[in-house]
């Protein structure tokens, strides 16, 4: 019987599981550093850009990026990802993932130098397409 339960307690069940089994399997693999990471950048009182993360089995993954519409192009989204990539760096990180849609910033990110795994077109409307990026640190 498959059954819905609360999303926290559901996330920390499969947590465990999957360390259990690495545990039994592959123990050196949970010997990277497992942070969250939550960047804003301020102005005069004002956040204006804002990233969200974590690192794990030598991955940053970057769950969410966005930098105020009036303030793009302004070096600000440029520096809350080289402060990310530092991080990650810092814990042993050997690649950062992330996703984006072609209307976000596809090329921001190409331009920083990540790499496009994958594009998924028509998605997640038609005419755009979805991004899978990486790159190697």
């Amino acid at each position: 019987m498959i059954v819905t339960v609360p999303y926290d307690e559901n996330q920390r069940g499969c947590i465990k599981m999957l360390n259990d089994y690495t545990q039994e399997k592959k123990p050196e693999a949970l010997a990277s550093v497992n942070r969250k990471i939550s960047l804003a950048y301020e102005v005069s009182g004002e956040i204006i850009g804002r990233l969200v993360g974590k690192t794990g089995f030598n991955c940053l993954t970057i769950e969410l990026f966005a930098v105020d519409g009036k303030k793009r192009s302004s070096g600000v989204g440029s520096q809350l990802l080289a402060e990310a990539e530092a991080i990650a760096i810092s814990e042993g990180c050997h690649l950062i993932f992330l996703e984006t849609f072609s209307f976000n910033a596809p090329k921001f990110y190409i331009k920083k130098g990540f790499s496009v795994m994958r594009e998924v077109e028509n998605s997640p409307i038609k005419g755009q397409s979805h991004f899978f990026m990486i790159k190697e640190l």
